[in-house]
């Protein structure tokens, strides 16, 4: 198990690591207040990213079966319809999320200065995690693992020089 999981490990820690470092970094340059308000609102997008993955693990003994005897047109087709679904499912809950921002903020005793705006800028970066919802899953479930792997290292140093850059000067928008 130990084999085939080691290909994977560096993908699961990136993942943990884009939820955490940009709280981290927005925790050496913003009050505490501002913080604790973007890292409600990051985990309130993460919710359509939690439904993205649950729909591409429905899919994936599906990918890795197509993959398996060669029936790449059966993949392609899975792939179209998994993103119709991921599509059908998360694009009215992210509208949900930006129509009812305030009301959502409230409950959380959250609505502060500038939690809208860093939620809709979440939520337009959720659009293109839904655009290509199932990607990473194909990728792992066809034998791509290295690409992968390749690309969420890529994903990280994006997202670290990107805040690193970003977040001093932005705050929370950054």
């Amino acid at each position: 198990m130990w084999v085939s999981a080691r290909e994977y490990f560096a993908v699961e820690l990136v993942q943990s690591a884009l939820l955490s470092i940009p709280v981290m970094l927005l925790g050496a340059f913003a009050p505490p207040a501002a913080v604790s308000v973007f890292s409600i609102v990051s985990r309130l997008a993460m919710l359509i990213n939690t439904m993205l993955v649950s729909i591409a693990m429905i899919a994936a003994s599906g990918f890795a079966a197509h993959h398996r005897v060669g029936d790449y047109a059966a993949l392609r087709r899975l792939a179209r319809q998994t993103a119709r679904v991921a599509a059908a499912l998360c694009l009215p809950a992210l509208a949900a999320m930006i129509v009812l921002i305030h009301p959502l903020l409230g409950l959380m005793a959250s609505d502060a200065p500038g939690a809208a705006e860093a939620m809709y800028i979440l939520a337009v970066a959720q659009l293109v995690n839904i655009a290509l919802p199932t990607q990473d899953m194909m990728l792992a479930m066809t034998g791509h693992g290295a690409i992968l792997r390749r690309m969420s290292l890529w994903q990280l140093a994006a997202s670290c020089l990107g805040g690193m850059a970003l977040i001093p000067a932005f705050g929370a928008l950054g």
